[in-house]
């Protein structure tokens, strides 16, 4: 299993305990030194990403933004097939590691794809042709989701990712807005295998996008009217022949 897992350096009670997760499962973990992005300078900031102080992204979701393209760049440099990417507030399930292997068989066929599954809490999933991974999880395509803190991505998507994120504009979680573009294709394992432990009540990225939210709002609205003529089709081929003979739910 290649599992990484992104953790600022001076947090070392998240670090200790998501070892100590990673520990009573048997399971090998690599930390990612995150990057800070408070800690940024200037000329960092306008050279890593787009139009910050114009489209309403904090320093703290550009560190985070960062943090995870930096574990996209060590998937690609060294070829790694498939790779669990977690963030250190990660709260596992037993079964994890079942879920991993399940998941990667799944992956072995469809490795020219380019594939994101979450683990985590997903926004809304369809039901219909779900594929059981295990026990009482299953493996569906991803209508709506957020939260990066526990997902398994392969090689292709994290080239895609590469390619399209830099500069960076975007939250690392926004999956839709990178789905709806054909950058990644989003499955998910249903019920979640990863929550969150009590130390995401002690992040302040929320704060932070409380106070630009306005601006950010704008951005994507902006981004929404320019979209592209061939994703305005197929958006709307899929409202009109797909959506109203799937099953859809919304956890």
């Amino acid at each position: 299993m290649n599992i990484f897992v992104i953790n600022l350096k001076n947090d070392q009670e998240r670090r200790a305990t998501i070892q100590k997760q990673a520990d009573s499962l048997g399971l090998k973990v690599e930390f990612i030194e995150a990057i800070n992005g408070k800690l940024l300078t200037e000329e960092q900031i306008n050279e890593l990403s787009q139009d910050f102080y114009l489209n309403g992204m904090t320093h703290g979701v550009l560190g985070c933004s960062l943090s995870h393209l930096k574990v996209y760049e060590k998937i690609v440099s060294e070829k790694i097939a498939m790779a669990l990417i977690l963030e250190d507030d990660a709260k596992l399930s037993e079964n994890i590691k079942i879920i991993y292997d399940r998941v990667g068989e799944y992956n072995e066929k469809h490795r020219d794809n380019s594939l994101v599954y979450l683990l985590s809490q997903v926004n809304e999933y369809i039901d219909t042709f779900k594929k059981h991974l295990y026990k009482n999880y299953f493996l569906v395509n991803v209508i709506d989701a957020d939260y990066a803190y526990g997902y398994i991505i392969n090689n292709v998507a994290a080239k895609n990712l590469l390619q399209y994120l830099y500069p960076v504009r975007l939250e690392a979680d926004a999956w839709r807005f990178m789905q709806q573009r054909n950058i990644v294709k989003l499955k998910a394992v249903i019920p979640p295998a990863i929550m969150l432990t009590r130390h995401c009540e002690q992040s302040t990225l929320e704060e932070e996008r409380a106070i630009l939210l306005q601006k950010r709002i704008s951005f994507y609205n902006e981004q929404y009217k320019k979209r592209s003529f061939y994703i305005k089709v197929r958006m709307a081929l899929w409202r009109i022949f797909v959506r109203p003979w799937v099953k859809r739910i919304r956890p």
